[in-house]
């Protein structure tokens, strides 16, 4: 039911930033009656709007819903290709967005699953002998 409310897409400030190869532009969403829009909705969107092939190289971030609903503004970006995206874009930005893995953490770690032992242990160790 949610779906069949209407949404609107405005955006402002509309700039092309040929040094990082993207689009960049702020982004007013008026959707009257629902809570918010997803990203992914509003990614779709985006890209029939502005004719782009991979809708992977969109990014939409920073919303803010205005007092009182119906209104929300974000910022949005649209890279040339999913390539340039890479090269730009913070890691935490593409792991959000599925573009690349979550790298593990403590994988060379040397103290991973090394027993821990107090330092009076070893002083009761030393005067045994």
């Amino acid at each position: 039911m949610a779906d069949s409310k209407a949404v609107t897409i405005q955006t402002r400030k509309f700039m092309t930033n040929r040094l990082l190869s993207r689009k960049q532009f702020i982004i007013d969403v008026l959707h009257p009656g629902r809570p918010n829009v997803s990203k992914a909705e509003l990614k779709e969107k985006l890209s029939r709007m502005y004719e782009v092939k991979d809708p992977n190289a969109i990014f939409v971030f920073k919303f803010r819903t205005h007092f009182g609903g119906g209104k929300s503004t974000g910022f949005g970006l649209i890279y040339d290709s999913v390539e340039n995206a890479k090269k730009y874009e913070p890691k935490y930005r593409l792991i959000r967005e599925a573009i690349e893995g979550k790298e593990e953490q403590n994988q060379e770690d040397p103290w991973c699953g090394v027993k821990k032992t107090k330092a009076g242990d070893a002083a009761k160790a030393g005067k045994k002998k």
